[in-house]
């Protein structure tokens, strides 16, 4: 998947339209990739554990594919809000990620990470539904228009997720997915 697809599949899977900051980051190059004792460099650690439960629970580690995580969409999320936004939107978006982590604790009487997987899930379900329903952007479709975003253009999806073929032979149109063990193609990037 390249990344202007990636950026359609978020639009898409989240129903507003992509934020330019996001556009610009991932168009300019930037993927997520898991960085051992990463630390933040936007976020405070407290948040990135709470943004990390959460894109998570987006987008979960399945016997198939590998979670968010793994591939490093947290790191992500806290280096394109470091690195390409406009200092007007940084303090925006420090109290819109506040607002939707403090949200979460209010409503479960505790913090998001400490929720059960299915306490987890059922909390975002909620707010997701909700989101959809107001229309427009909330902190909560803008962060996983950012974890779907961050997902989609690492390279461990890229190349284990999505069949992957660096060196492209020749084209064949319609074809069955099952030719393909099931999977759908990703695009060279």
């Amino acid at each position: 998947m390249n990344r202007r697809e990636a950026l359609k599949q978020a639009a898409l899977l989240t129903g507003v339209a992509v934020s330019g900051s996001l556009a610009s980051a991932v168009l300019q190059g930037c993927k997520a990739e898991h960085i051992p004792n990463y630390e933040p460099s936007f976020f405070t650690k407290a948040q990135m554990k709470e943004i990390a439960a959460m894109a998570e629970t987006i987008l979960p580690k399945t016997e198939d594919s590998p979670g968010a995580i793994e591939v490093g969409v947290p790191e992500f999320i806290d280096l394109i809000a470091d690195k390409t936004l406009k200092a007007e939107d940084k303090e925006k978006t420090k109290e819109s990620m506040a607002a939707l982590i403090q949200a979460a604790e209010e409503a479960n009487g505790k913090a998001f990470s400490k929720l059960s997987a299915e306490e987890q899930l059922a909390y975002l379900s909620k707010v997701d539904e909700e989101a959809k329903k107001a229309g427009g952007q909330s902190p909560y479709l803008q962060l996983k228009q950012q974890v779907i975003a961050g997902y989609y253009t690492s390279e461990a999806v890229g190349t284990q997720v999505l069949a992957y073929d660096p060196i492209p032979g020749q084209w064949i149109g319609c074809t069955d997915l099952a030719e393909n063990g099931g999977k759908n193609w990703a695009y060279n990037r």
